[in-house]
């Protein structure tokens, strides 16, 4: 196994991370807003791969590419044909696959957000895993440098926004997506062969949560006002510029 390349920093409870998270990464009191976006994941086993990406990873790249375009295609097709939104014509193809992927379509896409305590929330809300035969004992949130020069498209991965009016849920979360055009199946993956280019260094953290600190952290992200009602409404994201 190569040695992976991002920065993965564990914290031992919820205060301990909210007291060194923005010192640790970037060295001042708070997270420059905009500049960092974030993903919360409910077992630091799992990686950053996309729906497309676990289920025809198998695939060679360019067998790959082809599909992902064809289910693009279809579905475009279907949505005009059945639902008439003749509208699909005038988005970028990302637009559509974000669209998609709220229905249920496999892509590339991964969902990020802006707010560090949103990923939270959705690193600690999902319930099923402490049902599982072995629970996993951290949770992860993923933090990536928009600014770092791998995420600008070049290389093979890129940030979109792509807001449409049909896809309200990720206006409201003031949602935003990394697109993986890369033949790594992974983001990590693809950080690794980034590095046999260039310093990668910043690009990207993992940071691991104790999964039984979950009781304080929703708790915690009630009183701050986010929870799924609120994130399915409008999520306020201030709350993360000023994080000390």
């Amino acid at each position: 196994m190569c040695e992976r390349k991002y920065t993965e920093k564990r914290y031992y409870s919820w205060n301990e991370f909210k007291a060194n998270i923005a010192k640790d990464i970037c060295s001042q009191d708070y997270l420059p807003y905009g500049e960092y976006i974030f993903r919360g994941q409910a077992s630091e086993d799992w990686g950053l791969t996309s729906g497309f990406d676990r289920q025809f990873g198998n695939l060679d790249h360019s067998t790959r590419s082809k599909l992902q375009r064809n289910m693009i295609d279809n579905f475009k097709s279907n949505c005009i044909r059945w639902m008439g939104m003749t509208e699909l014509d005038n988005y970028e193809e990302t637009s559509v696959e974000a669209l998609g992927q709220h229905y249920g379509l496999p892509t590339r896409l991964l969902d990020w957000s802006y707010g560090l305590y949103t990923a939270a929330f959705f690193a600690y809300a999902e319930t099923y895993i402490d049902e599982l035969e072995i629970p996993p004992q951290n949770v992860a949130i993923w933090i990536l440098w928009k600014n770092h020069e791998i995420w600008q498209g070049d290389m093979g991965v890129k940030i979109r926004t792509d807001y449409i009016p049909e896809n309200q849920r990720q206006r409201n979360q003031f949602g935003l997506f990394t697109v993986n055009n890369s033949p790594e199946t992974s983001i990590e993956e693809y950080v690794n062969t980034c590095a046999k280019r260039t310093n990668v260094d910043g690009a990207l953290y993992k940071v691991c949560l104790p999964r039984n600190e979950r009781k304080n952290v929703i708790f915690d992200l009630k009183m701050m006002g986010i929870n799924y009602n609120e994130i399915d409404r409008v999520v306020t994201v201030e709350e993360d510029s000023t994080i000390s």
